[in-house]
């Protein structure tokens, strides 16, 4: 299973090193996109390479798509990432975000009567039509919300395998 995940400069050095480990510990590969194709490098220095640029990604290559919190701000402002995170809720694909991941879903009109996770924006979730959850996670269908990495790691791993 290929997993996409969308990120950015200035991550969560933690968020995103375990959700790399956790999909290459179930024997996925995960690769990683972002504004440009290069190296991205985390808060606390952590580096990462970006395979892809966001105009170069094919969602029909991707099994799921991961969306981690710390960079969603800049990543829901990219037409490419809103156009990925469309592609694959067309398909109904399996979609995770993590925190204020969920903020792309959102620019993207993707969210309207879904569950999904309380995860600080969410204000705007109602706004956009969501159903805000007061739980550590939040399954609906094929979408996974998570407020933080640890609860969204064994949601997600559940539904991957």
């Amino acid at each position: 299973m290929k997993v996409l995940i969308l990120s950015a400069d200035q991550f969560d050095d933690a968020e995103l090193k375990s959700v790399l480990a956790s999909i290459k510990k179930l024997g996925g590969d995960a690769e990683v996109a972002s504004l440009q194709k290069g190296p991205l490098k985390g808060v606390k220095g952590a580096k990462v390479d970006a395979l892809y640029a966001l105009s170069e990604v094919r969602g029909e290559h991707y099994s799921a798509l991961v969306i981690p919190g710390a960079t969603a701000g800049i990543l829901r402002h990219q037409p490419g990432a809103l156009e990925i995170a469309r592609h694959f809720f067309t398909e109904r694909k399996l979609v995770g975000a993590i925190g204020r991941g969920v903020e792309p879903l959102i620019s993207a009109n993707l969210l309207r009567g879904r569950f999904v996770c309380s995860s600080g924006a969410d204000e705007e979730l109602k706004d956009a039509g969501a159903r805000v959850q007061k739980k550590d996670f939040v399954v609906d269908q094929f979408l996974v919300t998570s407020r933080d990495v640890k609860s969204f790691l064994g949601a997600f791993a559940g539904l991957l395998r």
